[in-house]
């Protein structure tokens, strides 16, 4: 190209052999020219950016709903699992309920008040929140929930445990508690007033007799220790045992003593022998319960 004064020549070059093409234009049509090339340049170019951010906004925009869809699955699975955990939680509340009724305790003794469980999250609310990138919200509020349910979970332990440690000693009471003949036989004086065989006058009988052979096995009649194995001058031969719970028993007239103070014995476990011994009048045990410190009736206590 070669320039003369206001215009400029392109040459134009095909072939070898071919001759060279002049064209001769003018200064302005060149400069309209460039300036329209460069401002298509410059608008190609901005089409050119904004096409490749658009699809770089497009790829993000799809990550962001792969990733919100994702998010709003785990968030109805967490949702779905606090419902879960939130009917778990009422079934303990409701078995607690009838062991209670059962054991004869008081529902609110030593409970605290259960506190409120939210319900599943509004599916309406998690997707405007999920749209308006308020997630923290959804999270919040299962968080929440969650907490809930962890005090519930805690409180329920604790009345469990309160429940245990009642069943556990009421059964330790019942274990304690007198409940079986000491040895078969026929009762021949009964508990409370009578005529007594010596004095011929009137007198309280502060136990049951029961007679039977010589040499029959007695057995205690509940767990417990052996507080007392010793000869007495109106009881002879006699064992007292010791049950917890303010509980005692007399076995008494024995002909021989089978245990030692201070052993442990068990329901069942033979004390002595059915004899004479002491003030009597002939084969029999004399039977006595004591329930802190006062003689009552055996008959309340033993089995038909």
């Amino acid at each position: 190209m070669r320039k003369k004064g206001d215009s400029c020549t392109l040459i134009i070059v095909t072939k070898r052999e071919a001759p060279a093409r002049r064209i001769h234009l003018p200064g302005n049509i060149l400069l309209v020219s460039l300036t329209i090339f460069t401002v298509l340049l410059l608008v190609a170019t901005y089409f050119i950016y904004d096409y490749v951010s658009i699809r770089r906004d497009k790829a993000e925009l799809y990550a962001l709903r792969t990733i919100t869809k994702n998010q709003g699955e785990q968030f109805e699975t967490l949702s779905k699992q606090v419902v879960v955990l939130n009917e778990r939680m009422d079934e303990l509340k409701v078995l607690d309920e009838k062991i209670r009724s059962i054991a004869n305790l008081d529902k609110q003794a030593g409970k605290k008040p259960v506190m409120s469980v939210g319900g599943p999250i509004n599916p309406n609310n998690k997707l405007r929140a999920l749209l308006e990138g308020n997630d923290m919200a959804v999270i919040e509020e299962i968080n929440q929930s969650l907490e809930n349910l962890s005090n519930n979970a805690e409180e329920q332990k604790l009345s469990f445990s309160q429940l245990i440690d009642f069943l556990t000693k009421q059964k330790s009471i019942l274990a304690a508690t007198p409940s079986i003949w000491p040895v078969r036989g026929w009762v021949t004086s009964e508990f409370g007033p009578r005529i007594g065989p010596f004095s011929g006058k009137k007198e309280f009988h502060n136990g049951i007799d029961i007679a039977t052979a010589a040499g029959t096995p007695v057995r205690v009649s509940a767990v417990g220790i052996v507080a007392g194995a010793s000869y007495q001058p109106y009881l002879g031969n006699t064992v007292l045992i010791e049950h917890g719970y303010g509980m005692k028993t007399v076995y008494a007239h024995l002909q021989s003593i089978s245990v030692k103070v201070g052993k442990q014995v068990k329901q069942g476990d033979i004390v002595g022998k059915i004899g004479s011994t002491g003030r009597s009048t002939g084969p029999h045990l004399h039977y006595t319960v004591l329930i802190d410190g006062v003689p009552v009736n055996p008959r309340k206590y033993l089995r038909r």
